[in-house]
């Protein structure tokens, strides 16, 4: 199931064109899970973390953001992707993993 991320000017398309470009390029990835328009899509950066501790981190934030927000599971969809110390810049542009600042 693939996780396709589209960016486009705001304003240019209308909400049918929105939706025939989103059913053009993706198939269906809801799996079976009914959503609403609730839905919460996140992204999460990260360095070498094992898959024991991946499943815990998708299942603390559907619990975490279950209670603080009401959000139900079901509207939760986590990507994550892998990525190095040399990929992160947090600004100032410098690379302060490998500059030794973090």
């Amino acid at each position: 199931m693939p996780l396709v991320r589209i960016d486009v000017i705001e304003g240019r398309r209308t909400p049918e064109q929105l939706r025939l470009l989103a059913d053009t390029v993706c198939e269906d990835t809801g799996r079976g899970i009914p959503r609403s328009d609730d839905l919460v899509v996140l992204q999460v950066f990260q360095q070498g973390r094992s898959e024991e501790q991946k499943r815990a981190l998708y299942a603390g934030l559907a619990e975490r953001l279950q209670e603080a927000t009401g959000l139900a599971a079901a509207g939760l969809v986590v990507s994550v992707v892998a990525n190095t110390r040399e990929d992160r810049s947090f600004g100032l542009g410098r690379a302060q993993f490998l500059d030794g600042d973090l």
